[in-house]
């Protein structure tokens, strides 16, 4: 979904940063010389840059954002952590390395360096075999933002992003850890 840039408190913002792109994501282990890269087309949810309405119930007054049934509010701070953070983060990906989620559905990849402020900023997303012509794989980024060390979550196990992503091109299982 392609969103248009908007006016907000008398403030342009522009969200193409979070347009949908194509990532390259080269095959794990040994390849054949012309085998091509993973295609995995990239798409982002409007949690990246909005939050819950009952997290701000004074800001009636803000941009309110409604994608598929759900109505959220904007938040400039959102926005500039995902202009800044996540077009970085997914170019990096293909050598990433990856953390389960407890949900079994999503996972989580951090930023390495600590924010200004010592919170870490966080992404999660999904990922999927495509339905499109042309690309292998769909990622979806469900959210992100940013925690405070201590307060997140530790991970029940990490994987290599290109093992995940050939694991779910090929349908094999992916072993989730067991909850402790």
């Amino acid at each position: 979904m392609i969103r248009p840039p908007f006016i907000a408190e008398g403030v342009h913002y522009d969200l193409g940063h979070l347009a949908p792109s194509v990532l390259l994501c080269p095959r794990p282990g040994p390849t054949v010389a012309d085998e091509p890269h993973l295609r995995i087309e990239i798409a982002f949810s409007h949690h990246c840059y909005t939050v819950n309405t009952a997290d701000d119930p004074g800001a009636a007054q803000v941009y309110h954002v409604r994608e598929r049934g759900d109505v959220r509010l904007f938040n400039a701070a959102r926005w500039a952590l995902s202009r800044a953070h996540l077009p970085g983060m997914i170019a990096t990906l293909p050598a990433a390395k990856v953390e389960h989620t407890w949900e079994q559905r999503n996972y989580r990849y951090a930023l390495t360096t600590p924010l200004p402020e010592g919170s870490v900023y966080q992404m999660f997303f999904s990922l999927r075999r495509s339905a499109e012509a042309g690309t292998d794989l769909r990622l979806f980024v469900e959210s992100a933002y940013p925690i405070s060390p201590a307060s997140r979550p530790r991970a029940p196990g990490i994987i290599r992003f290109a093992i995940l992503a050939m694991k779910v091109l090929r349908g094999e299982p992916i072993r989730h850890p067991p909850r402790r």
